[in-house]
């Protein structure tokens, strides 16, 4: 989404990808399986503040959890004596400068949840709102058509700190 959509950074509902794609060949039913919505990639910009206040607040929420791409988060833990809440530390974006509070970034996501939908209201504050009509199962399959990209190699995007 964020490749074909020139964004800077991308939010993806884990609660929206279906399946995993399996080693081997991939078949589009393959690609199918993972996104069997039709939704579409939507774009708007957001301030940096606006992202840390979002990634902060499903630090600890067992229910809004998102795939993230085009930078890193570095959280930690609010407290020992509570379990399983944390909060934000930095975001440190692809280039390495880290997210600045007052800078609009554009962002793409799902067109269902940058509607607000699911409980994803932080999307509703976007400014330059459109939605591209690409569709993110299209945007997928010509990417792994490409055959740019034959192994993925796993890097860690959300990194516990002391």
């Amino acid at each position: 989404m964020r490749n074909r959509s020139k964004a800077d950074i991308a939010f993806y509902n884990n609660s929206g990808i279906r399946n995993s794609i399996p080693a081997g060949s991939i078949l589009f039913r393959d690609i199918y399986q993972v996104e069997p919505f039709g939704n579409t990639i939507f774009k708007m910009k957001l301030s940096g503040a606006q992202i840390k206040k979002f990634i902060n607040s499903i630090m600890s929420d067992d229910y809004h959890r998102v795939q993230i791409s085009g930078f890193k988060i570095f959280y930690q833990k609010e407290s020992d004596n509570i379990p399983n809440k944390f909060k934000l530390k930095n975001i440190i974006m692809d280039n390495g400068d880290s997210l600045k509070d007052n800078e609009f970034y554009t962002v793409a996501a799902p067109n269902y949840i940058s509607a607000g939908n699911d409980g994803y209201t932080m999307f509703n504050a976007g400014i330059d709102k459109q939605d591209t009509l690409i569709g993110i199962r299209d945007a997928l399959n010509d990417f792994i058509t490409a055959g740019k990209h034959k192994e993925y190699i796993f890097t860690n995007r959300i990194i516990l700190s002391e």
